[in-house]
């Protein structure tokens, strides 16, 4: 009892702005790290309404910009070790990215391409030329089709165990008008599926299982500025190009279930948008 007294006058000494102080240390110590399952929608493309035009004719460029990421798991570690199980919400942030794009012509009006950014899956994909052609001296209507899978899986074995596995399927129209051989604007229509499988933890008893798949639609709206080559007749490396593209996604949750086959109500209303901005920077030859 006596050690009890002597702790309360000690608090009662204590000035007000140490005891905040005192409080908050105890709360950061009772906090810790959050460990995430996420992944990037593959929102940025800077696919043109354009082809090559021709057999192993082709283009390669690096992005930056700015996309959604979607956290779909989350579980916080205190200090303390307790333990804030927060595995069932579902949530949207921003986040910057980097990736690169090449493309090739296997004819006049087909290309094949690949192109990646950072925690997004991995894509390969075919495009059709189906309005105008890749005469970039003709002005006019540009109409293309494009159709893509890609593969996403992030594991990591240390602290609380997560992984995560996304297949991705895309269709798309893109419609574009060229002004001159310089300017070139375009609207990127597009349908996106993704089937994802995760989970978060390691020990049995608390261990998450996310597995859903979402689908929706999404536009771009872009220009793409081509600069005057060197010399048009004898340079292979004479045209440089820069593409600017601004968008968004709305991707629909039809189903995501918990280790116990247990839908998420948290999951199903994540029906928000993605919006994303980027620049690239590249060049074509022929």
């Amino acid at each position: 009892m006596m050690l009890f007294d002597q702790v309360r006058q000690f608090a009662s000494k204590v000035s007000p702005c140490y005891r905040a102080l005192l409080i908050a240390s105890i709360l950061l110590l009772s906090s810790g790290c959050a460990t995430t399952l996420s992944y990037d929608p593959s929102v940025l493309r800077f696919d043109v309404p354009e082809t090559s035009g021709d057999l192993f004719a082709g283009s390669a460029e690096v992005q930056l910009g700015v996309t959604g990421t979607r956290v779909m798991a989350e579980r916080n570690q205190g200090f303390m070790g307790n333990e804030i199980d927060s595995s069932s919400i579902a949530y949207r942030t921003q986040t910057p990215t980097t990736g690169v794009r090449a493309n090739a012509g296997l004819a006049k009006p087909i290309d094949v391409y690949v192109r990646s950014m950072v925690d997004t899956p991995n894509v390969i994909g075919a495009k059709y030329q189906l309005v105008g052609d890749a005469d970039k001296s003709m002005p006019g209507w540009r109409v293309t089709f494009s159709t893509e899978y890609g593969h996403y899986q992030q594991s990591e074995d240390e602290g609380d165990s997560q992984n995560i596995e996304v297949d991705y399927y895309d269709y798309s129209i893109n419609v574009g008008f060229r002004l001159d051989p310089h300017w070139l604007l375009y609207v990127n229509n597009f349908y996106s599926r993704y089937n994802i499988e995760g989970s978060l933890g390691r020990d049995v008893r608390t261990k998450s299982t996310i597995n859903g798949m979402s689908k929706g639609f999404g536009q771009l709206i872009g220009v793409r500025y081509q600069l005057p080559g060197k010399n048009k007749k004898t340079s292979w490396l004479d045209k440089p190009y820069v593409t600017l593209e601004i968008g968004n996604s709305a991707l629909n949750w039809l189903s995501t279930n918990d280790n116990d086959g247990n839908r998420l109500s948290s999951n199903q209303h994540l029906n928000n948008v993605d919006r994303a901005i980027g620049l690239s920077v590249g060049f074509s030859w022929k």
